[in-house]
């Protein structure tokens, strides 16, 4: 089992008795297995580990409550873990694994001598460890009586370097004891070894070394949240107040309004049910809730002392009401309420108001409860903290919530009797009413307040004055009043009414006396003891000191520049003091006059805002110990300003590149405290400056400048050994930059187009406005401007000759201007191309061929004059239409060929262009006539129905030239006829080849394939059956066809198409005759066969109850023959079912077509017998016939008929039938019977049947 982790502590229960830091405990304690002996080989021992996971008390909510004790508890999990041992020693007993590891060495091995020497090597591993986290394990080794046999060692050496050495034998006896050594593992498994050596020869029996080694134990702690622990197999929780968060993550458990830190675990009222549990923590009949302070009409309307409905929103999951959050801050709730003077809050003291009147009593009528104690006698039956009479579920342990009342009010003023000193305000204080005699409590303290409890029990009642204590035998002492200063010191005062200061309980501990000087914060006692033991009195006097112990030191001194901040004030030595700290940081601008600085009350102290002239600051410190408030103030810290007004320079300059810049000088001298100096400082980009070395002076004279720049000069301010500098504003000196731009190359035009645009290459850049003049020449040296030629670009006019063309660039900076021009562009023109007339070759039609070769137009390029006489790009246009509008033309053939054939339908007019290397062109015109091909469509007509043979192909043929011939699926010329377009009386799911010719043995092919037609064969399927229980004749007609038909062809009954179905089965058919027809969705329409229906009656069964003490089945309808069944029984051919005893009978029959139906009858056994026969022969044998057994029915009635209806006899027991009607001997035959029968004034079904006469 496993091994004891945690120590129960004092004031918990057993349910959660742990008392260590939160953490998940992993103990590796080894089950009891047998001793195992040791084999001679390497051998590997699989050992159950249990691995005891616990949740120890750590506090996931932070509420001072351990998780275990808020009701968090994870079961232990379990994880097999090996030891692995080579090379055992062959003289050791074995491995004895009883919740650690021993390993046994002896001389003698088992039953015989293990003689030396020999030493041998054990490794023992443990497995399943967490690797980082810190395991500590036990170590032990002990031996038996050594005895005079030669020295045996075992040697222990651990994965932390631990060795330990025991020998026994002869005169040596070490080494033995326990060890517990800690390490940190590197993985998951620790290696042990153990060496077992024995000397020899001649080694002497007897005598044991054993070495045991408990497994490593580890600590490991969780993350929040709270889940199950590594490898736990179930955590469990508890959710006292049932809103979803468990106890261990609920800020307020029981939902009281009242956070678990302030109920703490405690339990007042000794129920036990924790007070963060418990809804009435002290028992006085009054929730927590309302003694808290909270408003129960607004939190608790029900008052069953939990936050209700609504009120309780928690969006953030930690347990406690919204409504309380945002009233008090996140995770906050109220304060509980204390009325009176005690620190108790109310929900915990049984006299709030401390007018010696218990909270049970104020709080509702002393009817109601039997005590005045203030503790409440009634009982709580479920154990829920809440006493029977406030709770409406105290017979259902686990219940929540009570049934409290708002508590009484007397007087109606808004405050309850319990918080009340004068309840009825009668002007008479609560504790002067509250009567004196033996049968209730006396409290006499006219002051309205019992101040001096004196020694008062847990119940917060003075003793003194609970009848029955000590009667009044207690002497009179002065009242403790408490003593909370300033002061250093505090000198006891006098005891006029005798007694002394004692530093314990009840005149225990040191003495003080009065004069003596207290310096530290001490409870002491005044006590005078009484005639008795049982009789003294004794008052508490509380001594506390609220003093500075060490005054705070502001410092250093600053000295700033003017509109800058200081660093934060702080204070070079600490305030300490003994209560609780707070602060107020002061500031002057005189020294002498200082005020509060508004929301400066953190130790250290920040100014928010720039100054300008000199500030001092000082801060004010409180301590506030027990609502005592103690004030010192440090010394001042004085901030120091130094002025600087800087120099001011002109506007900025603007320069064309190489212009000097002029020198730079300000228009208002700087001028600050001290000795001015000054430093130049450059920058390219107005914001990162740098100092200019050497530049010095006032004023400063920038060189020649390429890019733009800033100036500024750095003015600098020095006052005894501390300067404040400051830029003063930046000239920038802008440089115009212009740079023209490059013009696109010279152009090489052809004859009569317009040149090129003139367009940069390279774009203009400048700093200012940019803008253009075009200018041009005729000898490449003599410009003039181009009027309107200001844009980017030119389009020059159509000329002859040769021009130059360049363009001016300007940048307009604000008005500085600056120029720049651009490169010289050549622009000529070459002489036009003429073309001469084309020659066109008429088309030709080769045999067998679908399309005409076409007409050939050539052009000869010899002829071609112009241009640079390279002509290398011919075009063929189609000019469709017009020659007017060439935006309807379409270009046929483009490259190098002067040839091109037209295959065109139409007559079209050509025009020819060639162009030179240079894409200088000429072009001439040609009409052309043209070709139309031989085209053909078919269109098909489908075989549908398989076997009809009723396919088609009709021929549509256009182009070519007429006449034409066709053949089907032969290319023959043979085959051949002139004419034909139409192909009947085709077979379908074939493909058919026609070929079409023209008069010019054009040739043409059309494909045309005919699907595949159905074949609508249908085979019925008829069957009958009928409706179980009812009889109801049924059928159903199926139709087997091929599965390809189905959801395609619909079944069609007699022509009716109203009922046609796309399903083959038809239910229930009218009896008569049948055609079937389908169609299917490819049009295909055919009978299929013809069948019919045969007529079945209706199924029934009717029960004969005439036969005496039988039942007689009678069947119709349906398909006979036949069976019949009684019950459960198995089905016959009779119908005829006798019966033995009165009941409620079943029978069912069954017909051919396997229908059932039953029918139930009651029948009443009868004990009548009937004989079958009679024979009134006169041998005195027979001679009478009669119903037997009739005395038991007297009213019964015998009717005899004969084979005609002829009423012979009626009998009345015990009368019979001698065979004789109006004397008359009736013959031998066969005579009917009605047997009439009535029981208990009721007349039962009669009785039918028959019986023969023999003579």
């Amino acid at each position: 089992m496993p091994m004891a982790l945690f120590t129960p502590q004092k004031g918990l229960t057993s349910k959660a008795s742990y008392a260590y830091k939160a953490c998940v405990y992993l103990c590796l304690v080894f089950s009891t297995i047998p001793l195992v002996a040791f084999d001679t080989v390497d051998k590997t021992y699989t050992l159950k580990n249990e691995f005891s996971t616990y949740f120890a008390p750590g506090d996931f909510d932070d509420d001072g409550i351990s998780d275990i004790d808020e009701g968090l508890n994870c079961s232990p999990i379990y994880n097999q873990s090996t030891i692995t041992t080579n090379n055992p020693p062959p003289c050791t007993s074995g491995i004895d694994t009883n919740t650690y590891i021993r390993v046994n060495a002896n001389s003698a091995g088992f039953g015989g001598t293990c003689d030396g020497p020999w030493t041998s090597t054990m490794i023992v591993t443990f497995n399943d460890l967490v690797p980082g986290i810190p395991a500590t394990y036990r170590v032990s080794s002990s031996h038996a009586a050594c005895g005079n046999q030669k020295p045996m060692t075992a040697t222990l050496t651990g994965p932390d370097g631990f060795s330990r050495i025991t020998q026994c034998g002869g005169t040596i006896n070490q080494g033995y004891g326990n060890w517990t050594p800690t390490f940190t593992p590197t993985s998951t498994t620790a290696t042990f070894t153990i060496q077992i050596s024995i000397p020899g020869p001649n080694n002497q029996t007897g005598g044991d070394i054993w070495v045991n080694i408990d497994a490593p134990r580890q600590t490991i702690y969780p993350q929040p949240p709270h889940s199950a622990p590594p490898g736990a197999a179930t955590c469990t929780s508890v959710d006292t107040d049932g809103d979803g968060i468990p106890d261990y993550q609920d800020l307020d458990s029981d939902n009281d309004g009242i956070l678990d830190i302030n109920e703490t675990n405690a339990d007042t009222d000794g129920d036990g049910i924790g007070n963060w549990r418990d809804l009435d923590a002290d028992n006085d009949g009054i929730s927590d809730l309302i003694e808290s302070g909270l408003d129960a009409h607004v939190f608790d309307p029900d008052l069953n002392g939990v936050i209700d409905g609504p009120q309780f929103a928690d969006a953030d999951d930690d347990g406690l009401a919204e409504i309380l959050e945002t009233d008090y801050g996140p995770n906050q709730s109220i304060v509980p309420a204390s009325t009176d003077s005690d620190t108790i809050p109310n929900y915990l003291d049984l006299d709030s108001d401390q007018d010696g009147l218990p909270d049970a009593l104020e709080g509702v009528t002393t009817a109601q409860f039997q005590t005045h104690d203030g503790n409440v006698s009634d009982n709580d039956t479920d154990g829920d903290g809440i006493i029977d009479l406030r709770d409406p579920n105290d017979t259902s342990a686990g219940d929540f919530g009570g049934l409290f009342i708002l508590a009484v009010d007397t007087d109606n003023d808004g405050t309850p009797d319990y918080l009340d000193l004068d309840s009825d305000n009668d002007t008479y204080l609560d504790q002067d009413e509250g009567g004196s005699t033996i049968s209730q409590v006396s409290y006499q303290n006219p002051n309205g307040n019992l101040s001096n409890l004196l020694n008062d029990l847990p119940d917060e009642i003075p003793n003194d004055n609970e009848v029955g204590f000590r009667e009044q035998c207690l002497p009179q002492i002065e009242p403790g009043t408490d003593f909370l200063g300033c002061d250093a010191y505090y000198v006891l005062p006098d005891l006029p009414s005798g007694g002394n200061y004692f530093d314990g309980d009840q005149g225990q501990g040191n003495a003080y006396f009065p004069g003596d000087t207290i310096t530290q914060d001490i409870r002491l006692y005044i006590y005078k003891a009484g005639p008795r033991p049982d009789c003294y009195s004794q008052n508490e006097l509380n001594i506390s000191f609220n003093r500075f112990t060490q005054t705070g030191q502001l410092g250093p001194d600053q000295t700033i520049c003017s509109g800058t901040l200081p660093q934060t004030l702080t204070a070079s030595t600490p305030t300490i003091a003994e209560g609780i700290l707070s602060y107020q940081w002061q500031q002057s601008s005189n020294g002498t006059d200082f005020s509060d600085i508004t929301g400066a009350t953190a130790a250290d102290y920040a100014p928010t805002r720039p100054f300008t002239s000199e500030q001092w600051f000082r801060r004010v410190d409180t301590s506030i110990k027990q609502g005592l408030a103690c004030t010192q103030t440090t010394n001042s810290l004085h901030i120091s300003i130094i002025d600087l007004q800087v120099g001011q320079f002109g506007g900025p300059i603007d320069l064309c590149v190489g212009e000097t810049p002029p020198e730079l000088t300000p228009l208002q001298t700087a001028q600050g405290s001290g000795t001015l100096t000054f430093q130049w400082q450059q920058s390219s980009d107005g914001t990162n400056f740098s100092d200019i070395v050497g530049a010095t002076t006032p004023t400063y004279q920038p060189p020649l400048l390429n890019d733009n720049n800033w100036f500024r000069r750095m003015d600098t301010a020095t006052t005894n050994g501390e300067s404040c500098s400051a830029p003063t504003n930046a000239i920038r000196i802008r440089i115009n930059r212009i740079e023209p731009g490059h013009i696109t190359g010279d152009q090489l035009l052809c004859a009569g187009t317009t040149p090129n645009t003139l367009s940069p290459d390279v774009m203009a850049t400048s700093t200012g406005n940019l803008g253009f003049q075009w200018e041009e020449s005729l000898n490449g040296t003599d410009f003039i401007a181009i009027p309107n030629a200001n844009g980017a670009h030119y389009d020059p006019q159509v000329f002859s000759g040769v021009k130059y063309f360049r363009r001016i660039a300007s940048s307009d900076l604000d008005g500085k201007v600056c120029y720049a021009v651009s490169n010289t562009v050549t622009v000529s023109y070459q002489e036009p191309i003429n073309l001469p007339e084309a020659v066109v070759t008429p088309f030709s039609c080769e045999p067998g061929e679908n399309t005409p070769a076409g007409t050939t137009v050539s052009l000869d390029l010899t002829q071609v004059t112009g241009g640079n006489g390279n002509y290398t790009f011919i075009e063929f246009i189609w000019d469709n239409h017009t020659s007017e509008n060439t935006l309807d033309d379409i270009s046929l053939q483009v490259g190098p060929s002067n040839t091109y054939t037209s295959t065109s339908q139409e007559d079209q007019t050509l025009l020819i262009r060639v162009q030179d290397e240079l894409g200088c062109w000429g072009q001439t015109q040609v009409n052309v006539s043209g070709v139309t091909p031989l085209t053909a469509t078919a269109t098909i007509t489908h075989e549908l129905c398989e076997g009809f043979n009723d396919g088609a192909i009709s021929l549509s043929i256009e182009g070519g030239t007429p006449p034409y011939r066709t053949s089907l699926n032969s290319n023959n010329a043979t085959d051949f006829i002139e004419n034909q377009t139409l192909f009947e009386g085709l077979v379908g799911a074939q493909q058919y080849v026609i070929y079409i010719r023209d008069a010019k043995n054009c040739e043409t092919v059309v494909l045309a394939d005919l699907n595949m037609p159905v074949n609508l064969m249908a085979e019925p399927q008829i069957s009958y059956r009928c409706d179980t229980g009812s009889g109801v004749a049924l059928n159903q007609v199926y139709f087997q066809v091929d599965p390809s038909l189905l959801d395609r062809t619909l079944f069609i009954l007699n022509g009716d198409y109203e009922s046609a179905s796309l399903d083959p089965v038809f239910n229930n058919l009218a009896p008569g005759a049948y055609q079937l027809t389908m169609a299917h969705d490819n049009g295909c329409i055919m009978d299929g066969p013809s069948f019919e229906v045969q007529a079945f009656g209706d199924l029934a069964l009717s029960l004969d109850t005439q036969t005496l003490n039988t039942i007689i089945a009678v069947a119709s309808g349906g398909n006979p023959p036949y069976q019949y069944r009684m019950e459960n029984g198995e089905y016959q051919d009779q119908a005829q079912f006798p019966i033995t005893q009165t009941g409620t009978y079943t029978l069912w029959v069954r017909d051919a077509n396997g229908c059932e139906v039953a029918a139930s009858v009651y029948k009443e056994f009868l004990p009548v017998e009937i004989p079958n026969f009679f024979t009134p022969n006169g041998d005195n044998s027979n001679q009478i016939w009669k119903p037997t057994n009739l005395e038991l029915f007297p009213e019964a009635r015998t009717h005899i008929y004969d084979r005609y209806g002829r009423l012979l006899k009626i009998l009345i027991d015990p009368e019979g039938w001698d065979g004789i009607y109006e004397g008359e001997q009736m013959p031998s035959g066969d005579y009917w019977y009605l047997l009439q029968i009535q029981k208990d004034a009721i007349v039962l079904d009669p009785i039918i049947g028959n019986f023969t006469l023999y003579r």
